[in-house]
């Protein structure tokens, strides 16, 4: 064999040795956070509920698991099992997701030039994005994680992340459609975490879906919605201004109507959503039996109160 490979192979050996012995990092991470809601409808407060965040955030690490824990919320990555588990702070469930889950969108990733320093960590830039959200990753890479404990973890398209990046993000910037964010580090401690730190709450296992932990504003009054529009819409009007075609016998307009049931259940921006089909006194109505149903309870995602709009469909008929 030439020198020059002979070498080579060695020094391909030692980089392999080195590689191989790598320590992984291990410890504790403080990061402050600052969530900006593009929604109207929700407050900035209100979308960290949903996004469920506080101002702060801890993480712990430690041989490929990790656990979030921030603003009474905490969300468990188990190597192990190959979950990642949910605890919200008004719920008493746990929900799961599994690594694999196809929910979120597989995103680009595009290595940048740019160069930041972190709680005194140099760090590199990472950009991933989707359809949905454009987010901006600086790592550091003297704090190495090995990918292979991520490399199925498809939640927040973390295993491309971890795969480019070998390492721990100090600092994330986020924008989507409906809100900003921006997660900083602000005290990196290298040091041993118990393994108890990731113990999971004993509580009722469920699968974490959109509908599982959404909870649609109630109506309990007046024995519930349906029985409230039946009792107090005015079916007279129906009957002094819908027309009934020639060589008919009946007729019937349907008034699609949206309102807000805001988080402290009160009804607002109540609209007419089709006011071209029906008569303009008929939508009145329908307008004035919503906006006088009075108090809701509101609807909740992860136990927090939250805005939601809802639509309804009000008939009004005429017999000769």
């Amino acid at each position: 064999m030439p020198k020059g490979g002979f070498l080579l192979l060695l020094f391909y050996f030692s980089c392999l040795q080195s590689f191989s012995q790598q320590k992984e990092f291990e410890g504790v991470l403080n990061y402050k956070v600052e969530i900006k809601s593009k929604v109207p409808v929700f407050s900035d407060n209100v979308m960290k509920g949903i996004l469920a965040k506080g101002n702060f955030m801890t993480g712990y690490i430690k041989e490929g698991n990790y656990r979030q824990s921030s603003g009474g919320n905490e969300i468990y990555f188990i190597n192990a099992s190959q979950k990642a588990y949910y605890k919200f702070k008004n719920v008493d469930t746990l929900y799961f997701l599994d690594y694999s889950t196809d929910i979120f969108p597989v995103p680009s990733v595009s290595k940048l030039k740019e160069e930041v320093t972190i709680a005194k960590y140099p760090c590199n830039a990472i950009e991933l994005k989707t359809e949905e959200s454009n987010t901006k990753y600086f790592y550091a890479p003297s704090l190495y994680i090995n990918p292979a404990h991520d490399e199925n973890n498809k939640i927040g398209g973390y295993n491309a992340l971890i795969k480019e990046t070998s390492a721990v993000w100090l600092s994330s910037i986020e924008e989507s459609k409906t809100y900003s964010e921006k997660i900083t580090a602000t005290r990196i401690e290298q040091k041993e975490i118990d393994k108890s730190v990731f113990d999971l709450p004993n509580l009722p296992l469920k699968i974490f879906t959109l509908e599982t932990v959404t909870k649609p504003p109630e109506y309990l009054r007046n024995g519930g919605w349906k029985n409230y529009l039946m009792k107090f819409t005015n079916n007279e009007v129906g009957a002094k201004y819908i027309k009934i075609p020639k060589g008919e016998t009946s007729a019937t307009q349907s008034v699609l109507v949206s309102f807000l049931i805001t988080e402290n259940g009160e009804v607002q921006q109540v609209k007419v959503e089709n006011p071209k089909e029906v008569n303009s006194k008929v939508a009145k109505e329908a307008v004035r039996v919503v906006e006088e149903s009075g108090k809701w309870k509101p609807g909740t995602i992860y136990g927090v109160r939250v805005p939601q709009y809802l639509k309804q469909s009000i008939t009004f008929s005429v017999i000769k």
